[in-house]
């Protein structure tokens, strides 16, 4: 219970600070899928499900994609990479190089879900969205830089964060 308590809090916040941060060009990185790329990597229990699929909803909630497109996205992405893990790689090492091929990939896809469950939700009509190809191509690679970059700094954060709240919650629990 505390550990789903833990994964919730931080769920709200990285969708919180998605909102808070700056986003030039409209690029911003992408919060809780970085979320979803470090749990789908360091849980051997199903837990990585849930935080793709709430987060996926909190991003639904908020974007103004067909709903379930952030959903869906996150929850095969997260799917794709623990059965990569648990049948190509089974190394216990991962390297930097690994990890930004990974996240990546992750991006890139969850892009190419978005677009194509968008489509599909507006039954193709193209005149629906009016959006510049040149706008499309950057937003997507400032994204994913942006990702790649700041993977390192929120994963740290993620670790002290998960951390702080476990030892608050086990004190707070000792207490009852």
């Amino acid at each position: 219970m505390i550990r789903f308590l833990s994964r919730c809090i931080l769920v709200l916040v990285l969708f919180c600070l998605e909102l808070v941060i700056p986003q030039p060009w409209h690029a911003a990185p992408d919060l809780l899928l970085l979320l979803v790329v470090f749990y789908s990597f360091r849980e051997d229990t199903m837990s990585y499900v849930w935080i793709a699929f709430f987060g996926g909803l909190l991003m639904d909630t908020y974007s103004r994609s067909a709903f379930g497109t952030y959903m869906i996205s996150f929850l095969i992405v997260a799917m794709l990479i623990r059965a990569s893990i648990s049948t190509l790689f089974r190394s216990e090492t991962t390297s930097i190089i690994y990890m930004a091929v990974v996240i990546t990939i992750a991006d890139l896809l969850t892009v190419a879900i978005i677009y194509a469950y968008s489509s599909i939700a507006i039954h193709w009509d193209k005149s629906a969205v009016v959006i510049s190809p040149i706008y499309i191509n950057l937003k997507i690679w400032l994204d994913l830089i942006l990702n790649i970059l700041l993977a390192g700094p929120i994963y740290l954060l993620v670790e002290s964060m998960e951390d702080y709240l476990n030892k608050y919650f086990r004190r707070s629990s000792n207490l009852m």
